[in-house]
């Protein structure tokens, strides 16, 4: 079965009520603003608490959601093998994307609608096989797969930069629709292009420039040329710093920073004892498989091998929605950090049980 087949079985509401209610307790977990996660207020407060009313509304704001991710989902996550592990973990999978969407929006309301805008179009283009993605510390450039360069992205030479000049897209929508990101992942491929027109060879794009197009073109308050990644180095790489923003993207890599013991706990809050443990000996002791397996209970290494990866991959999904700690804008130093507090909770846990 399709995931759009599905959303017109009669098992789908059940599911969703079920994945509804998940997402009310994983927003609460995550500290997502009630008007998110309920926008016509029908509840005061998201969690365990949430009303039948407000999780039925819910649910028909995630039936949405999946209509608009199956097309996709089907590519990268077929029905059928989530249906195979039971429906606990359909609804699982749903609130988890769900909640992704709900922490991305609450990190951007109320923000730099700026930032906001560039953050979107590098995960548009990082995801659009159209296009080849490059990005650096300070900076991030894209180029046409068809026609990209061959060597990595340096000083690049610009076409005129008077973006009101340049031709309009040809298949805008009338509105210019919701900014999806098709709608954005065609507006980049005709900037691409143009932009490309005009220096007369391959380059890579600065995401910069796209957004400064795009901010002319839609009526966006106007985006700075050049908005540092990270905080200003001192210039030894030859990098012109045009503008200084008073409040850097970095903020957001330093609000993380904060809450990384929370987010530790966040994750490993349904992690059995098992498994808590064999992380902290993994990537806390780095201790062979081997060793892991005779410490734990596992039959032997493949046990121990299946549970790491598998904590691993949770590892990442738990990160993507967090400034700093997922792609495109990973930064290493940090994640190595929230590692080490993954591994602080693991044992914290280990030593209370000794204890008692």
């Amino acid at each position: 079965m399709m995931w759009n087949q599905w959303l017109h079985t009669a098992s789908c509401r059940d599911v969703l009520f079920h994945a509804a209610a998940v997402v009310a307790q994983l927003a609460r977990r995550h500290g997502v603003p009630n008007r998110l996660v309920f926008p016509s207020g029908t509840d005061g407060s998201a969690g365990s608490g949430a009303s039948a009313e407000s999780l039925t509304e819910l649910a028909d704001d995630l039936w949405l959601f999946v209509n608009d991710h199956a097309v996709r989902w089907e590519k990268a996550r077929p029905l059928d093998l989530l249906l195979a592990q039971g429906t606990d973990r359909v609804a699982h999978h749903i609130a988890a994307a769900y909640t992704r969407c709900l922490l991305d929006r609450a990190r951007t309301q109320g923000g730099d609608a700026q930032k906001a805008f560039y953050r979107r179009l590098r995960q548009v283009i990082a995801k659009d096989p159209r296009f080849r993605y490059h990005a650096e510390k300070r900076r991030s450039f894209y180029a046409c797969a068809e026609a990209a360069p061959t060597d990595p992205p340096g000083r690049t030479d610009a076409p005129p930069a008077d973006y009101a000049q340049w031709p309009f897209p040809p298949s805008l929508p009338d509105g210019f629709g919701s900014l999806d990101a098709r709608t954005l992942a065609d507006l980049a491929f005709f900037f691409c292009r143009e932009y490309t027109k005009g220096v007369g060879r391959p380059v890579w794009v600065p995401i910069r420039e796209l957004t400064r197009y795009l901010a002319t073109l839609l009526g966006i308050p106007q985006s700075p040329r050049w908005v540092p990644l990270e905080a200003p180095s001192s210039g030894d790489d030859g990098d012109p710093v045009e503008i200084s923003l008073p409040v850097a993207p970095t903020q957001e890599t330093a609000l993380t920073r904060k809450r990384l013991p929370e987010l530790a706990r966040s994750l490993t809050a349904l992690w059995t004892a098992r498994e808590r443990k064999a992380f902290a000996l993994r990537y806390g002791d780095h201790e062979k498989l081997e060793r892991i397996a005779q410490a734990v209970g596992y039959s032997g290494p493949s046990g121990a091998r299946n549970v790491l990866e598998r904590l691993q991959r949770g590892l990442w999904e738990f990160c993507l929605p967090w400034p700093g700690l997922s792609p495109p804008d990973l930064d290493e130093s940090l994640f190595g950090e929230f590692c080490e507090a993954v591994v602080a909770v693991c044992k914290e846990g280990d030593e209370g049980r000794r204890a008692e």
